[in-house]
C-alpha cells in the first residue's frame, strides 16, 4: 500500500511509521522536515500536497494541536486552535483525501483519551477529540468507492511522558507498539466507523 502518514513527526506519527514501514510505502507528512509538506489548517496546502503524491491507498493523520488552560481562563485564541487543527485540519484532511484514495482505501484520524475520561486544563481537548469520534462515526455511513474511515484513540505514550505527563497524572502509559497496532487494524482490516481505543 501507499500510505499518506501526516504527523510522521511525532510520537504517534514515528510508532506508526515503524509498525507499517516495513510491509508499506509511507510517504511521511507534516508542515515542516517531511518528505510531504502540508499544512493541516489550509484546504489548498493540502490539496497541493495530494495532488504531488497522486492516488494513495490509505491517509492516516496523527496531528493536530489543543491548547491546554483552565476553562475559565481559555482565550478565544486557544479554543480556536483545537477547532481549527485538531479537530477541522483532521476532516479537512479526509474530505479532500477521498478525491484521491484508491477505491477500498481507508482513511484513519486520530482522537484521543480525553473523549472519555476528564483531565486538568483538558476541556478544548475534550471537546475536540469526542467531536471527532462522533464525526468518523457518522461519515463512515457516507463514503464512496467501498473506502472505509476508523478513529485511533490513545491514552498518553511512554515516549510522550517527559512532554505531557503532567496532565496525565495516574494514567498507566501505553506502548508505542500497541498504538502500532490500532493503526494497523484500521489500515489493513476490514471495520468502519470504529474508534480504537488504546488505554
Amino acid at each position: 500500500m501507499k500510505i499518506v502518514l501526516v504527523g510522521v513527526n511525532g510520537a504517534i506519527g514515528q510508532a506508526v511509521q515503524r509498525h507499517l514501514g516495513e510491509r508499506h510505502t509511507i510517504i511521511g507528512a507534516s508542515r515542516t522536515n517531511a518528505e510531504l509538506k502540508i499544512e493541516m489548517t489550509d484546504s489548498q496546502s493540502i490539496r497541493s500536497a495530494f495532488e504531488s503524491v497522486g492516488n494513495f491507498d490509505a491517509l492516516i493523520v496523527a496531528a493536530g494541536a489543543v491548547a491546554f488552560n483552565t476553562f475559565p481562563a481559555m482565550t478565544d485564541d486557544e479554543w480556536q486552535l483545537g477547532l481549527d487543527s485538531k479537530l477541522m485540519g483532521q476532516v479537512k484532511l479526509a474530505q479532500i483525501a477521498l478525491d484521491y484514495l484508491n477505491p477500498h482505501g481507508s482513511i484513519t484520524l486520530t482522537s484521543g483519551v480525553t473523549s472519555k475520561e476528564s483531565i486538568a486544563m483538558g476541556a478544548s481537548s475534550s471537546m475536540a477529540n469526542s467531536a471527532l469520534e462522533s464525526f468518523v462515526r457518522a461519515a463512515s455511513t457516507e463514503l464512496p468507492n467501498n473506502l472505509r474511515m476508523n478513529i485511533v484513540s490513545p491514552t498518553v505514550l511512554e515516549e510522550s511522558v517527559g512532554q505531557y505527563g503532567e496532565y496525565f497524572l495516574g494514567f498507566e502509559p501505553v506502548s508505542s507498539t500497541s498504538v502500532g497496532y490500532a493503526y494497523q487494524r484500521s489500515v489493513e482490516g476490514v471495520e468502519n466507523g470504529r474508534t480504537y481505543e488504546v488505554f
